[in-house]
């Protein structure tokens, strides 16, 4: 019997502390307020303060998150993805949050389906996340590793070291001058690549990020960012903060990553078209100034492909948006470290 009662006793001892430790630990941060609103305030008062604005918002306000409900109609909203506006402007998805410093954001808003169609209109079907930034930050975010870890997760690698040329014309950058972010880059002219007659035509908009950080600090690390992305730097204003290249060729891969995960060009027989096209790039990023805190960082995909075995016309590919993303996390992380 006292052998019985020691092996009990030996049994309960571990449960016992793990009970105790697990009621020391400290609550989970509880949602206070409008739910449909996250405020400085309250990410403030938050562990989650020092962390990206994504990972704050999954603590505090998973539901802002997730995919609205699908409606019982022919116009169903289910499918639709939640839209994301940072001061106003539209950015390529949930993941930009990442690119923001929980604590350099004064609010979040969240509109349902409904009332982000009657505020926003039909592209916002699927509600929307409102992220109005703090106008007074002055202090570079502190930083969690997201997004250095997403870059780690996309094996980009720098291989070799890229010239860049710089064609300044002042009297074109004075007629070209413009108050929406990336308008230098908005319609880019006609471009033709190598011997080829075919030409890259511009159809798409840029895709804007907002960091929290100087303008003049922004721009000094974009030639090491697109470097080690494999993006070619032929294309460089420094009037108007324009970098990038608008015409090289890329086949299966930008520096270790499927063209695939970048660009969408079709499918053949159930595999991605990107990846075994000939493809022809043209990357722009401009850089300007959002506030006194922070810069917007406006990129520019356009992407165009064909079988290699033919001599035909181009097809046009769309962005998935991550090339545009990684460039702006790119620019976080170094400017973090």
């Amino acid at each position: 019997m006292p052998s019985a009662r020691l092996d009990l006793a030996a049994l309960l001892l571990p449960l016992i502390a793990a009970c105790a430790l697990r009621s020391t630990r400290p609550p989970p941060p509880q949602p206070t307020g409008d739910r449909d609103v996250l405020t400085r305030e309250e990410i403030l008062r938050s562990p989650l303060r020092d962390r990206d604005l994504l990972d704050a918002l999954r603590g505090l306000r998973p539901r802002f998150l997730r995919a609205a409900p699908v409606a019982h109609s022919r116009a169903s909203t289910g499918s639709l993805p939640t839209a994301v506006y940072v001061d106003g402007v539209r950015q390529p998805g949930l993941e930009a949050l990442a690119t923001i410093g929980a604590s350099f954001v004064e609010e979040v808003r969240y509109l349902s389906p409904v009332a982000a169609q009657n505020e926003l209109g039909a592209a916002a079907g699927g509600g929307a996340v409102m992220v109005t930034l703090h106008k007074d930050a002055r202090v570079p975010p502190a930083g969690n590793g997201r997004a250095s870890s997403d870059l780690r997760n996309t094996p980009f690698s720098r291989e070799e070291t890229m010239r860049i040329s710089v064609a300044l014309s002042l009297v074109a950058l004075v007629a070209c001058a413009s108050s929406q972010p990336g308008g230098a880059i908005a319609s880019a002219p006609e471009v033709p690549i190598g011997s080829s007659p075919v030409r890259l035509r511009s159809t798409g908009g840029p895709t804007v990020n907002v960091v929290t950080f100087p303008l003049e600090q922004v721009w000094q690390v974009l030639p090491a960012v697109f470097d080690s992305l494999g993006i070619p730097t032929t294309d460089v204003d420094v009037i108007q903060h324009v970098i990038g290249s608008s015409g090289f060729k890329a086949h299966k891969r930008l520096r270790n990553v499927a063209l695939s995960k970048l660009i969408d060009c079709g499918s053949t027989q159930g595999f991605p078209s990107a990846d075994e096209y000939d493809v022809k790039l043209s990357v722009l990023t401009q850089v300007e100034r959002h506030d006194k805190a922070a810069t917007s960082i406006a990129t520019r995909v356009e992407a165009e492909g064909r079988p290699m075995a033919f001599s035909g016309t181009y097809s046009r590919c769309t962005t998935t948006g991550k090339l545009e993303t990684t460039i702006a996390a790119a620019v976080l992380r170094r400017l973090q470290s």
